[in-house]
C-alpha cells in the first residue's frame, strides 16, 4: 500500500478520489495539508486559465470550414463530428508537442494542410509542455499516482518527474496469481468465490475490468451473490438525453417523422393515441369516410379507429404550440423538459445541469441546421459518467484504476485482444500521416506506454489477473504473450461449476396441483385445439389453459381470412347463378376488387400493395373456385358453409370428459364447410349432422413436388414422355381435392376415382372420432402425472409466447412423436 507524504499535492484521476482521500484520512487522520488534483484541473491551476468548451471549439472549427473549397477531399466531411473530433485531437496533441509541421505531398496530404492551417488559427487555451519548460517553479511537493495513462498525459508526467516530482506508488509485495477460465461468466464466478471463500479481503480491493461491458454480467453474478460492491465511475440512468436529442432534432427537421418521435419520448403514455393514429393512418381523416360494408374491416373496428382519431386529435390540440418552436423556445423547452421530471433523481439533475451547460455555452452559436447537427452528433456520442460518492465493499473500475491504494487489485478479461492494448494512430491522422511530422516516433511512443503499463502492475501490492478462455460466442481468447512473459509463465486453468449451467429448469406439478388446476370437481373439458398446443409442447399448455396465461393478440392491418373466402364464394355463387356462365379470372378479380375498395379508401397510402394482393388473391381464389366446380359439377355434390363439431362425453379415471369443438384445429385462413349429397337430403335420408363429411378450402396450400414427366415400365422398353401443363394442372387439382378432406362418411358402392382415393385415404367421422378421444386420453394421464416438460417440436418455439418463462429448458423430440 501507498504511503501518503505530508504538505503534498497528489494528482489522481477524479474517479480515485474519494478511495484516496480515505486512505488519507486512515493515514494522517485529516486531509487538512494535503491537496487533490485531476491533471486537467492542475494545469488549469497551474497556468491560470480555464480550459474553452470541447463543443465550443468543435462548432469553431465548423464554421472555419464553411469556405472550404468544394473540390477539397475532406469537403463533405466538414459538418461531421467525427472528423472534426479527430482534427481537434490531432491538433491538441500537437500543441502540446510544439509540432506545427504537416506534411504537404500527396493530395490528401495538401488538402488536410489546407484544413489543419484553418483550423490551427483558432486557440484551445490548453497550455503547452513548451509553456511548462518556461516555468520556474519547485515541483518537489508533486506527486504522481502510479497507474495507466493516456499518452498526452504520459507526456506531462514525464514532464513533471524530469521537474522534481515524484511517483506514487506501493511495491510488490506477492506473487503474481494468474488463472485462465473457459468464458467471461466462469471468469466472474471465479471471482466471486475468492470473496465468498474469504480468500481475498472484500473491503479493501479493487476489481479492474479491462472491458468495460463486462460491468453488466459482473453486476448480475455479484448481485446474485449478494457480495457488495461499488463502481468507481458509473453511466447516468436518465432519458433526459433522449429528450434534449429529439427537441434538436426536430427543431433542425421538422416533420412528420421527427414530431412523432419527440412526442413519443416526451409522452409517451398521453402521444400513445396519435402515434397509433399517425403510423397507421397516415394522411388520413377517418371522420370524413363513411362506412361501407365489407370482409376485411368490421364497423366495430372501424368505429373504434374513429375513436383513436378523436383521441389523438384532442392531444394535437393540446400540444399545437409545439409546431411554433424554434430555438429562440430553448429556455421555455427546458422548463417543460424540468416539469416532466417532476421528483427528479440525481442522475436527472446531473445530466440535466451538464447538458444545459453545453447549451449555453454555445446557443448564440446555433445559427443554422449545420450548427444544431453538429450538436445532435456531439450530444449522441456524449457518455455522462458519475463518479462514486461512497464506498462500499469491492471496489470496480478499468485498467484506469489500478493503482497501489488497494492491497488486492483483480485483473480480469485481460486476455490478447484487450492486453496491453497499446494506442497506435488509426483513421485520417494514422501512424504513416504522423511518421511525416515531428511527433515522437511510433517506437519511442509504444516503449513509453509499456513502461508505463508494467510499471503499474509492479506497484500493486498484490495482484491477480483472470482471463477468460473464450467469448459468449465460443470464440477461442489466447492469453496475451506480453502479459505471459510480464508473468513468466502461462495462466493456470481454473474450474468452476456454474450454478447457472448444467440442470435446465425443472418444470413438474404436484398431484394436487395438477387436480386443482386441470380436475375440478372431477371434471375436465377440452377441444381439439387444447390437444394439439399439449402435442406440440405440455409447458405451453399448461402456462395457456392452466394458469390461463393469454398470449397477447395484435391484429396487423389487413389479414385475408375465412370470413372474406365465404363472402368471396358467395358473390361468386351469385355471378355464376344470374350469368349461367363460369366464372373467370377478370370476374372473380372484379368481385374482390369491390371487396377491397373501402379498404383502399382508409389506408391508400397502400394502394399498390393492395393491387398486388388482389392479383395474387385472384389467383388463390380461382383456385378454390375449382375445386368448388368439381364438387358441384363433376361430382353434383353441394358444400354448407358450417363448422362440424365434436361434442363427446365420457368417463376417464373417474373424471366426467367432455370433448367439444371443431373435429380439427382452428385455421384463420381455412374455411369449414360440410359435404351433402342433395339427393339424399331431397329425399328425406341425410340426416347425419356432418353429411357426407369435412372439407376444409385452405388460401395457405401446401407446395406440392411434381415430376415433369410420366415414366412408363410395363412395356418391353420403359418411355418417358413431359406431363403437359394441362396435365399437370388437373393432377395438382386432384391431388388438392383429395387433401382438402379431413373425414368422411361416403356410401359403400361409389364409383368415382376421386371419390374411392378420399374413401381410401381420409378416416372416417368414428375413426377420427375415436382417435381424437385416444388422444385426448393421452393427454389427460401425462397432466395427471403432473408432466409439463417443454419436450417440443420442431419449430414450435418460434413464435411461442412463453419463451421468456421456458428459458433453455426446451426439449426437442421428433414431429408426431408422443411426449416422453
Amino acid at each position: 500500500m501507498i504511503r501518503i507524504p505530508d504538505h503534498s499535492t497528489i494528482l489522481a484521476p477524479t474517479s480515485l478520489h474519494l478511495p484516496l482521500y480515505e486512505q488519507i484520512a486512515a493515514q494522517k487522520g485529516n486531509c487538512l495539508n494535503i491537496r487533490i488534483y485531476s491533471l486537467e484541473t492542475y494545469l488549469q491551476t497551474l497556468f491560470e486559465q480555464d480550459k474553452e468548451n470541447k463543443l465550443s471549439i468543435l462548432m469553431k472549427y465548423q464554421r472555419a470550414l464553411s469556405s472550404l473549397d468544394p473540390k477539397n477531399t475532406f469537403y463533405h466531411s466538414r459538418n461531421d463530428f467525427d472528423f472534426l473530433n479527430a482534427c481537434l485531437q490531432f491538433l491538441s496533441l500537437a500543441s502540446l508537442l510544439d509540432v506545427s509541421d504537416f506534411p504537404n505531398q500527396s493530395q490528401k496530404e495538401k488538402d488536410l494542410y489546407t484544413i489543419l492551417s484553418l483550423l490551427k488559427k483558432i486557440p484551445l487555451f490548453s497550455p503547452t509542455l513548451k509553456q511548462a519548460k518556461a516555468l520556474d517553479l519547485d515541483f518537489s511537493n508533486l506527486y504522481i499516482l502510479e497507474g495507466e495513462k493516456d499518452i498526452g498525459s504520459l507526456f506531462w508526467t514525464d514532464h513533471f518527474l524530469s521537474k522534481g516530482a515524484h511517483l506514487l506508488k506501493g511495491e510488490q509485495k506477492e506473487a503474481p496469481q494468474y488463472f485462465s477460465c473457459a468464458n467471461t461468466r466462469k471468469e466472474i464466478e471465479v471471482l466471486a468465490e475468492l470473496f465468498l471463500s474469504k480468500k481475498v479481503d472484500i473491503e479493501n480491493s479493487l476489481i479492474a475490468l479491462a472491458q468495460e461491458s463486462d460491468l453488466e454480467v459482473f453486476s448480475q453474478i455479484f448481485d446474485a451473490h449478494h457480495i457488495p460492491y461499488t463502481p468507481l465511475k458509473r453511466p447516468l440512468l436518465s432519458t433526459i438525453k433522449n429528450e434534449f436529442i429529439a427537441v434538436l432534432k426536430y427543431l433542425h427537421t421538422k416533420n412528420n417523422e421527427t414530431f412523432l418521435a419527440l412526442i413519443q419520448t416526451l409522452f409517451p403514455d398521453a402521444s400513445k393515441a396519435l402515434v397509433d393514429y399517425e403510423r397507421q393512418f397516415p394522411d388520413v381523416d377517418l371522420l370524413l369516410i363513411e362506412y361501407e360494408d365489407n370482409a376485411l374491416i368490421s364497423q366495430e373496428e372501424f368505429i373504434r379507429w374513429q375513436q383513436l382519431e378523436l383521441e389523438a386529435k384532442k392531444f394535437q390540440r393540446a400540444h399545437q404550440f409545439i409546431d411554433t418552436w424554434s430555438l429562440e423556445d430553448m429556455e421555455s423547452i427546458c422548463t417543460l423538459i424540468q416539469s416532466l421530471h417532476p421528483d427528479p433523481s440525481e442522475d436527472d439533475l446531473a445530466m440535466f445541469d451538464a447538458i444545459v451547460q453545453d447549451l449555453a455555452s454555445v446557443l448564440e452559436d446555433l445559427k443554422d441546421q449545420e450548427d444544431l447537427s453538429l450538436f445532435i452528433q456531439y450530444l449522441e456520442k456524449k457518455t455522462f459518467n458519475k463518479n462514486a460518492d461512497t464506498l462500499k465493499g469491492v471496489l470496480v473500475g478499468g485498467r484506469k484504476e489500478m493503482s497501489g491504494l488497494s492491497k488486492t487489485t483483480i485483473l480480469v478479461g485481460a486476455h490478447a485482444l484487450l492486453f496491453p492494448s497499446l494506442q497506435v494512430y488509426g483513421g485520417i491522422f494514422d501512424e504513416s500521416y504522423l511518421q511525416n511530422t515531428g511527433f515522437p516516433s511510433l517506437k519511442d511512443r509504444l516503449q513509453m506506454q509499456r513502461k508505463n503499463i508494467f510499471g503499474t502492475l509492479d506497484s500493486l501490492d498484490s495482484l491477480i489477473v483472470l482471463i477468460p478462455q473464450s467469448d459468449y460466442h465460443g470464440k477461442s481468447l489466447e492469453s496475451s504473450s506480453e502479459l505471459d512473459a510480464w508473468m513468466k509463465k502461462r495462466p493456470t486453468f481454473q474450474a468452476i461449476l456454474d450454478p447457472y449451467g448444467g440442470s435446465l429448469p425443472r418444470f413438474a406439478l404436484a398431484q394436487g396441483q395438477a387436480a386443482s388446476l386441470f380436475f375440478k370437481n372431477n371434471s375436465f373439458s377440452s377441444n381439439y385445439s387444447k390437444i394439439q398446443t399439449f402435442n406440440r409442447c405440455p409447458l405451453r399448455h399448461y402456462l395457456r389453459y392452466g394458469l390461463q396465461i393469454k398470449k397477447a393478440y395484435k391484429k396487423d392491418g389487413i389479414q385475408l381470412d375465412r370470413d372474406l373466402v365465404s363472402r368471396i364464394l358467395q358473390k361468386a355463387r351469385l355471378y355464376k347463378s344470374e350469368r349461367f356462365q363460369t366464372i373467370d379470372h377478370e370476374a372473380i378479380r372484379q368481385i374482390i376488387q369491390e371487396e377491397f375498395s373501402f379498404a383502399m379508401k382508409v389506408f391508400w397510402t397502400k394502394k399498390k400493395r393492395f393491387e398486388t394482393l388482389i392479383d395474387e388473391f385472384s389467383m388463390e381464389m380461382l383456385s378454390l373456385i375449382q375445386v368448388l366446380d368439381l364438387f358441384e359439377d363433376k361430382l353434383h355434390l353441394s358444400l354448407l358453409n358450417k363448422e362440424y363439431e365434436v361434442h363427446q362425453n365420457f368417463s376417464w379415471d373417474n373424471v366426467n370428459v367432455e370433448m367439444k369443438g371443431a373435429i380439427d384445429g382452428f385455421d384463420s385462413k381455412s374455411l369449414s364447410l360440410i359435404v351433402q349429397d342433395p339427393n339424399l337430403i331431397e329425399a328425406g335420408i341425410g340426416d347425419h349432422e356432418g353429411g357426407l363429411g369435412v372439407y376444409d378450402l385452405s388460401l395457405q396450400p401446401k407446395a406440392e413436388k411434381q415430376n415433369a414427366y410420366a415414366v412408363n415400365y410395363r412395356t418391353s422398353q420403359p418411355s418417358a414422355s413431359p406431363i403437359l401443363n394441362k396435365q399437370f394442372e388437373a393432377k395438382v387439382l386432384d391431388e388438392r381435392f383429395i387433401k382438402g378432406w379431413k373425414v368422411q362418411d361416403l356410401p359403400g358402392g361409389i364409383q368415382d376415382e376421386l371419390l374411392l382415393e378420399v374413401k381410401k385415404k381420409v378416416p372416417t367421422f368414428q375413426e377420427k372420432e375415436q382417435g381424437i378421444q385416444e388422444k385426448l386420453e393421452q393427454v389427460l394421464t401425462s397432466l395427471k402425472a403432473g408432466e409439463i416438460l417443454p419436450v417440443h417440436e420442431e419449430g414450435a418455439c418460434t413464435r411461442c409466447p412463453y419463451k421468456a418463462i421456458c428459458r433453455n429448458g426446451a426439449i426437442r423430440k421428433e414431429k408426431g412423436a408422443e411426449p416422453a
